[in-house]
Formats: structure tokens, sequence, C-alpha cells
């Protein structure tokens, strides 16, 4: 047997018109009195129990359809006593409930996934992971697949105030944690590349007329290699006229259905030397069409 459901109702009131029932010559109008105070106290039993049941088979589905994966461990030796289908899914395996997690998982047991169950248990402090790392095999006896979750383990207690089990709830987050790997991965090799080719790249943020260039685009723009100069004391630069030209050139870009802008424009120099600037810059565009940034 792997574990007893028990339901206990207060039944005195119907033990004490069974007592009546029994005693000595009742009456016929006590009789029916009798009688229909029992059917009336069976009959609530059986809503109450009707409701009860409704209620319980609301929170199994409830349990069981949770997108996020959810389990509940009895005892030192976190015994599974429920599992829901994310969860079952998420380990490959469907026959865990009533074994320990050590029997039913064994490929975690040298993860420190015990010791962490331990803790909880011994503590009763829950314990929160983040994009935690652990390796399950789908099938028993096949390589274990890498996997990255987010989850809580929870501590049970019972009536007594002591520990009685762990409950379990998270996530998969491993396709976003692959997603984020892929886009650091994908930034260093850009700002690896625009090192190396030394390029004059920038993005600017329309909404805090913010801007972040790279060293080599203040330096062709004549300011000193370490400066970073605000996007306010790069345009006093702007040769009289030409930030409204450059503006038209975005707004006739945009009306052609365009995102790509590209403009030549005359630059002031800090050492006051004239120069004639190149710019090809792409537009980020709100759902509204409003321009968010640009960056080239």
């Amino acid at each position: 047997m792997t574990f007893i459901l028990q339901h206990t109702v207060d039944v005195s009131e119907l033990h004490r018109l069974r007592v009546l029932a029994r005693s000595s010559a009742p009456s016929p109008a006590a009789s029916a009195l009798i009688e229909t105070n029992m059917l009336r106290q069976a009959q609530a039993m059986q809503e109450a129990n009707d409701a009860l049941e409704k209620e319980r088979q609301h929170l199994r589905g409830l349990f069981e359809q949770a997108p996020g994966f959810m389990a509940a461990l009895s005892g030192p030796d976190h015994v599974f006593t429920m599992a829901n289908a994310a969860y079952l899914h998420l380990v490959g395996r469907e026959n865990i409930v009533g074994k320990p997690v050590r029997e039913a998982l064994p490929e975690v047991v040298g993860q420190g996934f015990i010791d962490l169950l331990d803790r909880v248990y011994n503590r009763g402090q829950p314990f929160v992971g983040r994009s935690i790392r652990v390796a399950l095999s789908q099938e028993p006896g096949s390589p274990p697949e890498e996997r990255f979750l987010d989850f809580v383990y929870q501590p049970i207690f019972g009536t007594d105030g002591a520990v009685s089990g762990i409950f379990v709830q998270g996530h998969d987050v491993t396709e976003q944690k692959r997603s984020e790997d892929a886009l650091r991965a994908s930034e260093s090799r850009l700002r690896l590349a625009i090192d190396a080719g030394r390029m004059a790249v920038w993005e600017l943020d329309v909404a805090t007329d913010t801007l972040v260039g790279s060293p080599e685009l203040y330096q062709l723009l004549g300011f000193p290699a370490d400066a970073r100069p605000s996007i306010d004391e790069i345009r006093a630069h702007y040769y009289p006229g030409e930030r409204d030209r450059m503006q038209a050139a975005g707004q006739e870009a945009m009306a052609r259905g365009e995102r790509f802008v590209e403009v030549e424009f005359r630059f002031i120099r800090p050492d006051q030397a004239i120069r004639w600037m190149l710019l090809r810059a792409e537009m980020k565009l709100n759902p509204d069409r409003t321009p968010q940034g640009l960056w080239a």
C-alpha cells in the first residue's frame, strides 16, 4: 500500500439520535421525529461529502494541470506522495509515487539535491534555486540530459509544528537559459569584432536621449580618446542646420516604410575643423511606428 486517504466527520448528533431510537418504548411522535432528524442528518452528511469530493477533484485538477512542475515528499527519506504531469514529464518516468527520491531518481544523488532536501527538512527553511543545473535521464539507464530549473523546496509542517515533508514547485527554464547564454556569447563576439576592427558604432535611445558609442566613434568626431561626451555635447558641434536635415532624412525614410537611414552631414570637431560625415543607421520602431532608437 502506498498511502491512505482519511476523511473524518463529526457524527455525534447522529449517534445521539440512534441512542434515543433504542430507548424503551418511544412514542409514535418521538419515533417519527427521530426518523426525520436521522434522515436530515444523513442527507446533510451526504451533501457535505459531495461538496468535499468536488473540492478535492477541483484541487487535484489544478495540481495536475499546473504549467509548472509540482511534487510532494514525505518524511526524512523524501518519499514521493504526489507528482503532477509536468513533474513526471521533466524526470521522464511515471512510477515514482511511493518511492524515496534517491530510489526514484538515482542520477540526482551525486548532484547535491539530496543534501538540499535534508537541509530543508532538518532546518524547516525553504530553499529557492535559480537556473540550477541538473542532469536527468529521460529513461532509466539512458545518458543524463542537462536541464536548468527555477524551483522552491518548501517545508510542510504538521499539526505539532514539526516538518513532515517538502513541497516541490518550479519551472524548466532550460530554453531561456540557453537563449541568454547564446545572446551573451553573440554580444561578446560582437564586442571582440568591434574592438578588433576599431569600428565607430553607437546606439541612441530616443526615449531617454541616451547615446552609447564605441571609443572609435568619439575619436572620429575629434574628442579625446578617454572622453565620453553626451548626445547634447555632440549635437552642439553640428554645423548649423544639419540636425534639421538629419531629422528630415529619418522622417522621409519612415514615410517610405524604410528603417534604414543614410545621410551626409557636416560636423565641427572640437579643434574647429569642419568634416563631412556619412551616417548609416537602422531605426528601431515601436509597434505604433514611432522611433524607439537608432543604431549604427
